[in-house]
């Protein structure tokens, strides 16, 4: 599944790319993350991460674009204790392969840049984990997470519904705020739902023309 995302993204991509009129926009970001669902831990707090990689912009109408990607990814969690006024902390990394495949409506503003907006789904696909715990007293400690069909592994596979808005510059950089909902459980405990919720800051830059 992995090698297929690869694959098949990385085509797609060189291929729109020497299209008319298409743009490739390298984007680096920050991501804030926690697990959300009906039997997420409610101590979750927010995990600071981040995400590198590029979109393509084909336009498909006046002002309006279809803005696939391909990124890595780096979501989780992160839950704080604190008893008698010592905290342990216990947090979650894990890496995705995450492909967006977002709708853009770009609103040009003349020599002063454009305002845009972007909205749909994403596949992504589990690479790798590692947890961390931090004791209120004692040795810090780590562990590996593993993706698989096991009762303590993750499910590798996840997907769900992004939504953002953004400002580029009359230059071609750009600033991004993206909201990301995931909407497949990762847990293989049946009947247990807890899901990826990230919301992203970005930078990046269009190298091609609108």
């Amino acid at each position: 599944m992995k090698k297929l995302m690869i694959i098949a993204a990385a085509s797609f991509l060189g291929f729109q790319a020497a299209q008319a009129q298409v743009s490739i926009s390298p984007e680096v970001g920050l991501n804030l993350s926690k697990y959300v669902g009906e039997d997420a831990n409610d101590d979750n707090s927010f995990k600071t991460g981040f995400k590198v990689g590029a979109n393509v912009n084909i336009p498909v109408a006046s002002n309006f674009y279809v803005a696939p990607g391909l990124f890595y990814t780096t979501k989780g969690n992160k839950n704080e204790v604190t008893l008698l006024g010592a905290t342990s902390t216990y947090s979650e990394n894990l890496g995705y392969l995450e492909m967006p495949i977002n709708l853009m409506y770009r609103m040009p503003l003349g020599s002063n840049g454009a305002f845009f907006v972007s909205a749909g789904p994403y596949l992504a696909y589990g690479l790798h984990g590692k947890s961390i715990t931090k004791p209120a007293v004692g040795t810090k400690t780590e562990g590996d997470i593993n993706f698989g069909d096991g009762l303590f592994e993750k499910k590798p596979f996840d997907y769900g519904f992004n939504a953002g808005v953004g400002y580029e510059t009359p230059y071609g950089f750009y600033i991004r705020a993206q909201y990301g909902m995931g909407l497949a459980s990762f847990s293989n405990v049946d009947n247990y739902d807890t899901k990826n919720s990230n919301i992203q800051l970005g930078i990046g830059y269009n190298l091609g023309t609108y």
